[in-house]
C-alpha cells in the first residue's frame, strides 16, 4: 500500500460527556448514577447503538473490510504502509509545514527553542506519523498536544528528555505498581495488549496516573514494532473490576491517550450487566468518530467475555486473572517494574547511542556475573519459544516446536548421536527461519533471556526425550479418525491422524479421566461445573459448546491437561474437542446428581 493521507481521530474535537462507562463525571455521588438509570431506557441503548452503526456506515466497503480485518486480528493496518525514503521524506515536510502553522504559543515553539533536534529528530517525527497512518495534518496536531500535555505533566525543563522513572514521583510509582495498566503479551498478530483494571485505580491526584501513563506509552513506543503494528487496548471492568474511582479523571485520562502516537487497532471496553453496557456505550462519546468502528463493547459474565475476545485473538491466557477466584496476579507485572528500575538505576544504557526499538525492549540481569539482555514481554515475538520454569506456555513458537518434535520424533530415535544432532539442528533452524527466538523466563526481572545455542540444542534434546517411545514402541497413540470417536457425544476427532503423545503420570493440576479421577485439576473442573451450572443450562447448543470449551481453556491456562488412561499403561492427554466433550457431559451429570463427583 502506498503511503496516504488516511482519515485519523486526532484532527477532530474532543468532546467529553457527562457520563461514561457507568461514572457520572464532576459529581462525587457518581454511585448513584446506577440508581438513577432503569433498563427501561431502551432509546438511548438504541441511541448509542446507533453510534456504532453509524461509525461503520460512514466507510467505503473497502474501508470498512480493513477496519474488520484490523480488529479481528487477520490485518495489522499500518505494516501494510509502504516506506521509503521518498515517501517519507515526502510526509515529514508535509508534517513540518503544518507544524510551522500550528505552532506559535504553543508547547512545540518552545521544544523547538530550547532543543530543535529534538522535534526535528526523524525517529520523533515517523513516530506520530505512523500513529495517524501518515495523515500529515492530524499527525501535526498531536505533536502539539503531545507536547503540551508533556510540559503540563513534567514541567517546561523536560520537554525535550526523555521521561524516566526518575522524573516520577513517589505517588506516581505508586500508580504505576498497582497494576492498573499491564502490558500482558500479544495478540494473534503481535500486537501489544494494553490492559487495563479499573478495580486497581488508586491515586492521591490525578495527575499520578497521568504521568504513569505517559511514561509505560512512551517506552513503549521506543519500539519501531510498536509503531507500527499498533496496541490493542482491553478494559477489563466486569464485577468486582468495575472503576474503584468511579471514573475520577476519565476524560483527562482518554485526551492523554488520545495525545499519544499510539496506532490503536482496536478497543474492547468490557462490561457485566445490561445498565453498565449501556453506560459503557456512552464512551464512545469521548472516542473521535474515525475511531468508533474499531470499538467494541462486550457484554456478559467472566467465561462469555473472555471467550469473545479470543474470536479476536486475544488470549484469555494472557489475562493476569485467576480462574475462579478472579484474583489479581501482579507478579509479571511488579517484575516489569523492577526491571525498569534495574535499566534505569544501573544506568546500563545510553539513550542516545542505541536504537530505539533496542532500548524499549531490553534491560540487563541482576544476576551476578552475567551480562544477557533482557526481553520484556512486550516484543515477544510470534515465533518466539519461550520456557517459563516448567509452565505449559500457549505461543504460536512453542507450538510449532511441538509440531516439529511429533513430526521427527521417529527420525530421532532411530537416529544415531550424528542423527540425532542434525535433527536437533532442523528443529532450530525451523524456528529461526520464521524470525523466532528460544528464551528463558528472566525471574528477576519478569523478561525473557535469549538462550546460548548449546542450550537450545540441550532443550530440544530434551524434549524429544520426553516425547521418546516407551517399552520399545513409538512413544505415540496414533487414534485414526476414521474408527475411533469420542465417547462424549461421538464426535469424530477432525480429517487426519491426531498423534497423542504418552504421559507417564498425571500432573497435580491435570483432570484425569475416569472413576478413578481425583486431585486439584478434577476439583477446579468440578467448581467450574458448579459455578456455570445455570448458564449452561439455560443456553443454546452452540452457546454451550462454548462454555465447555472455555472451561477447557481456562483449566489449560492454569497448566492442567484433560488425560485418560490407557489399556496397556501409561496415560494420555486428549485433544480439546474430545475435552470439550466430556466436560459437557460432566454438566449434564451434575444436573442429574449434584453430589456426583467423579467425572464422565
Amino acid at each position: 500500500m502506498s503511503v496516504s493521507a488516511a482519515s485519523s481521530v486526532l484532527n477532530e474535537p474532543f468532546n467529553g460527556p457527562s457520563a461514561c462507562f457507568g461514572f457520572r463525571f464532576g459529581h462525587p455521588a457518581s454511585s448513584k448514577v446506577q440508581e438513577n438509570t432503569n433498563l427501561s431506557d431502551a432509546p438511548e441503548s438504541k441511541e448509542i447503538d446507533n453510534l456504532l452503526a453509524s461509525a461503520m456506515n460512514g466507510l467505503t466497503f473497502e474501508e470498512r473490510q480493513r477496519h474488520l480485518e484490523i480488529v479481528h486480528g487477520v490485518s495489522t493496518g499500518i505494516e501494510g504502509i509502504e516506506e521509503n525514503d521518498e515517501t517519507t521524506s515526502g510526509a515529514t515536510l508535509e508534517l513540518l509545514r503544518h507544524l510551522e502553522k500550528l505552532k506559535a504559543g504553543t508547547a512545540y515553539e518552545t521544544a523547538e527553542r530550547l532543543e530543535s533536534s529534538f522535534v526535528n529528530d526523524r525517529k520523533f517525527q515517523l513516530m506520530f506519523l505512523r500513529g495517524n497512518e501518515y495523515n500529515t495534518k492530524a499527525a501535526a496536531d498531536q505533536v502539539i498536544r503531545f507536547l503540551e500535555m508533556k510540559q503540563r505533566l513534567f514541567g517546561k525543563e523536560k520537554l525535550t528528555k526523555q521521561i524516566t522513572l526518575k522524573d516520577l514521583d513517589e505517588d506516581d510509582r505508586d500508580f504505576l505498581k498497582t497494576g492498573t495498566i499491564q502490558l500482558i503479551g500479544k495478540d494473534r498478530m503481535g500486537r501489544v495488549i494494553w490492559f487495563q483494571l479499573p478495580s486497581l485505580r488508586k491515586f492521591k491526584s490525578i495527575e499520578n496516573e497521568l504521568r504513569a501513563r505517559f511514561y509505560m506509552a512512551t517506552i513503549l513506543l521506543k519500539s519501531e514494532e510498536v509503531q507500527k503494528k499498533g496496541i490493542v487496548t482491553v478494559t477489563y471492568a466486569i464485577g468486582e473490576f468495575r472503576d474503584s474511582v468511579q471514573g475520577e479523571g476519565y476524560v483527562d485520562v482518554v485526551k492523554l491517550m488520545m495525545a499519544i502516537p499510539f496506532y490503536h487497532a482496536s478497543f474492547h471496553n468490557c462490561v457485566g450487566t445490561h445498565l453498565e453496557k449501556i453506560l459503557g456505550k456512552a464512551a464512545l462519546a469521548v472516542i473521535p468518530a474515525s475511531l468508533r468502528s474499531r470499538v467494541r463493547i462486550q457484554f456478559g459474565s467472566h467465561l462469555e467475555t473472555q471467550y469473545t475476545l479470543s474470536t479476536y485473538g486475544i488470549s484469555p491466557t494472557l489475562f493476569p486473572i485467576t480462574p475462579l477466584s478472579n484474583k489479581v496476579r501482579l507478579d509479571h507485572h511488579l517484575q516489569w517494574y523492577e526491571a525498569a528500575l534495574v535499566r534505569e538505576t544501573d544506568d546500563v544504557m545510553d539513550t542516545s547511542s542505541m536504537d530505539a526499538s533496542t532500548i524499549s525492549t531490553t534491560a540487563i540481569t541482576n544476576d551476578p556475573g552475567s551480562n544477557a539482555l533482557v526481553i520484556m514481554a512486550s516484543d515477544v515475538k510470534p515465533y518466539d519459544v519461550l520456557y517459563d520454569y516448567g509452565r505449559t506456555v500457549k505461543h504460536e513458537g512453542n507450538e510449532l516446536v511441538r509440531a516439529l518434535i511429533r513430526e521427527q520424533s521417529v527420525a530421532y530415535d532411530a537416529g544415531s548421536n550424528m542423527g540425532k544432532r542434525e535433527v536437533i539442528e532442523d528443529v532450530i533452524r525451523n524456528v529461526e527461519d520464521k524470525g523466532g527466538r528460544f528464551l528463558k523466563m528472566d525471574e528477576a526481572s519478569g523478561g525473557y533471556i535469549e538462550l546460548t545455542k548449546n542450550r537450545i540444542r540441550s532443550k530440544v534434546s530434551q524434549m524429544f526425550r520426553n516425547y521418546r517411545r516407551p517399552r520399545g514402541n513409538t512413544g505415540l497413540r496414533i487414534a485414526e479418525n476414521h474408527h475411533e470417536t469420542s465417547r462424549g457425544g461421538g464426535q469424530q476427532i477432525g480429517g487426519e491422524l491426531s498423534i497423542l503423545p504418552l504421559i507417564d503420570s498425571p500432573g497435580p493440576d491435570d483432570v484425569v479421566l475416569g472413576r478413578i479421577g481425583k486431585g486439584k485439576g478434577n476439583d477446579t473442573m468440578l467448581l467450574l461445573v458448579k459455578k456455570y451450572g445455570d448458564q449452561y443450562d439455560g443456553a443454546t447448543r452452540g452457546e454451550k459448546s462454548r462454555i465447555a470449551g472455555s472451561i477447557v481453556q481456562q483449566i489449560k491456562s492454569e497448566g492442567g491437561r484433560f488425560v485418560q488412561p490407557l489399556e496397556e499403561g501409561g496415560w494420555e492427554e486428549i485433544p480439546n474437542e474430545v475435552a470439550r466433550s466430556k466436560v459437557a457431559k460432566c454438566f449434564r451429570n451434575s444436573r442429574r446428581t449434584k453430589n456426583k463427583s467423579t467425572l464422565p
